[in-house]
């Protein structure tokens, strides 16, 4: 009986966890983000950013969305933060993390 428990707890979070691929969410995600709605694109952008795209528009978008809707500053920072040392080239990621940091 235990091991049919352990056995469907992993097949459901296998199951959570294979969802929209993170390229699929990002793409979403900026378009929502793009249309300026972002309350939609939100929880898209998360679940790209947590998969492991690497874009750094969406870091940067996650950032904006993180501060409008969750008033988290300090998550936002820390996202840019991130972005500033995996993308150095990428100069609004500095002139967005100035903005909130001030």
């Amino acid at each position: 009986m235990t091991r049919l428990i352990c056995f469907s707890m992993a097949i459901m979070i296998i199951a959570l966890g294979c969802g929209i691929p993170a390229e699929e969410a990002a793409e979403k995600g900026l378009a929502l983000y793009k249309e300026n709605r972002l309350e939609e694109a939100y929880p898209w952008l998360k679940r790209a950013y947590t998969g492991g795209v690497e874009k750094p528009e969406l870091a940067l978008c996650l950032a904006y969305c993180k501060v409008s809707i969750d008033n988290d500053p300090s998550g936002a920072i820390g996202i840019l933060r991130d972005s500033v040392l995996r993308f150095p080239d990428y100069a609004p990621a500095y002139y967005q993390l100035g903005l909130i940091s001030y």
